[in-house]
């Protein structure tokens, strides 16, 4: 063991090329099946925060749910609306987060389906209300579509579904949910449904991890984040005009997990303004127990719909909001980023596994080629920006080496630790805060830092390290300390097996 110490200490440190697939957002290993609910009684909070004084939720709230279901003829399908059967199939064996999802503005669930679908495969039970913005006139009314109000909606059939598993054991899904006050909950929300994400984490402390698909916000800086697309969208939506911005001080003072992705070819919600809502971490005092913004040149605002799944345009004001890559690559990367993200914090019914991060993280990302609607393949134009509390950690074993690698942003100074598994607890043989396992043990006592990057990074994105793997069967534990601003921050542990 001491000689593979000294050979990791010193040996040369170089950029690993090797190609490996990444996680591409295919279905996962359950069969899905869904079932319509309404409730005619919502459920409220007990209190508003003050940012949504005077929200009101929906007077009933109809919405879907997607869950892991024993394969059956009306679930085997990334389409599990049960078209041809009105029968909602068994739910598969085992206990599932759920998670909450938040559709975009003048949109319904089933515009998500294959999205949905896909999350429920992996071991999720997805609740999706329907916001319904019509006015007694019968004619769309966003304005009753505001974030604040979505979050209620959001929040009342969450608790429904809960308080049904718990109360009517002949509900399909009793016993399959996890209900108690320790449950871990997520939201899922495309562009006004992102931002009402916040919304709904002030209500309920259960939902701890956010993916956020293009977040809407209004004004950045006191401009405009929307440019006026056409004559025929020259302002804002009018439900979300403020509704956003008062989410701010939500987001700044959030705990909990989250992640941001964006869309370089977005004029609704472009990357400036989901860059802002990734920014309010680092500016407010909740500081994100983890954070990630991700943003795919040439993918467009409707990404994550079942219109760029099928490879069809969507028109919005005369505007075409495709994006530049072609609709599989978009679909692709809109459900990788959803169901890594998901999978890494949740769990899908089991503890967390930090080494997904590996589909986000890796180098080989960049390797990776995306189609233009012209017809060309080029390389992914892909970016990376963290601020955690727990740096996001990535490692992996490829082709005789141990690739780590931590998301970051400007100014960090990163230090390097790695374990063994040791099977026999822990061990503290020098006196080193924070950075003991259970389960494993310094590589030597007498060096508790293995590996030191002392220098500031330049930029922000993912910084790497690569090391040869000289011994086998071997449970190697991958931590990084970052000194932010003269601040103690650790990761959790990355396993890998060598």
């Amino acid at each position: 063991m001491p000689s593979f110490v000294r050979f990791l200490i010193f040996s040369l440190l170089f950029v690993l090329t090797t190609r490996m697939p990444a996680q591409n957002g295919e279905f996962g290993p359950y069969a899905v099946s869904s079932l319509g609910l309404v409730d005619l009684s919502p459920e409220t909070p007990a209190a508003l925060p003050p940012a949504m004084a005077g929200a009101v939720g929906s007077p009933a709230v109809l919405g879907f749910v997607f869950y892991p279901a024993v394969a059956g003829p009306g679930s085997a399908s990334q389409l599990p609306f049960n078209q041809g059967s009105n029968v909602s199939e068994s739910p598969a064996p085992g206990v599932f987060p759920m998670i909450v999802f938040q559709h975009g503005w003048a949109a319904i669930p089933q515009d998500y389906c294959n999205l949905l679908a896909t999350l429920a495969s992996w071991g999720f039970v997805v609740v999706a209300p329907v916001y319904l913005p019509i006015a007694p006139n019968g004619l769309p009314d966003f304005d009753a579509m505001n974030p604040a109000t979505q979050a209620l909606d959001s929040y009342a059939l969450l608790h429904h579904v809960a308080n049904l598993a718990d109360q009517f054991p002949s509900f399909l899904l009793s016993g399959h949910i996890d209900t108690t006050q320790d449950a871990r909950w997520g939201a899922l929300g495309h562009s006004m449904g992102a931002t009402a994400n916040f919304y709904l984490s002030a209500l309920d402390d259960r939902v701890e991890t956010l993916v956020s698909l293009m977040p809407y916000v209004d004004t950045v800086n006191g401009q405009p984040a929307v440019p006026n697309i056409s004559a025929g969208c020259t302002q804002p939506p009018t439900g979300l005009t403020g509704g956003a911005q008062a989410a701010q001080g939500l987001a700044e003072s959030f705990k909990g997990n989250i992640f941001f992705l964006a869309g370089g070819a977005d004029p609704f919600s472009p990357p400036q303004g989901v860059r802002w809502w990734f920014d309010r971490g680092p500016e407010g005092t909740g500081r994100p127990r983890h954070s990630l913004y991700v943003e795919v040149g040439g993918m467009g605002h409707f990404a994550a719909t079942d219109a760029t799944s099928n490879g069809v345009q969507v028109n919005f004001c005369g505007f075409p909001t495709f994006g530049t890559l072609s609709s599989a690559d978009q679909s692709a990367w809109a459900r990788r980023f959803v169901t890594t993200c998901f999978r890494a914090e949740l769990g899908g019914g089991a503890s967390d596994d930090e080494n997904l991060f590996n589909a986000l993280l890796a180098p080989d990302i960049a390797l990776e080629t995306v189609t233009m609607t012209s017809g060309v393949v080029q390389p992914i134009d892909y970016a990376v920006a963290s601020y955690s509390e727990q740096p996001i950690a990535m490692a992996r074993v490829s082709a005789g080496f141990l690739q780590i690698g931590v998301a970051k942003r400007d100014e960090d100074q990163a230090h390097l630790h790695l374990f063994v598994g040791s099977g026999q607890g822990y061990v503290q043989p020098v006196p080193f805060p924070n950075f003991d396992y259970l389960g494993f043990e310094r590589l030597d006592p007498e060096i508790p830092t293995v590996l030191q990057l002392e220098a500031s990074f330049a930029s922000e994105g993912v910084t790497y390290v690569i090391l040869p793997v000289m011994v086998s069967n071997l449970v190697v534990g991958a931590a990084w300390w970052m000194d932010r601003d003269g601040v103690f921050q650790a990761s959790r542990l990355a396993k890998v097996i060598l």
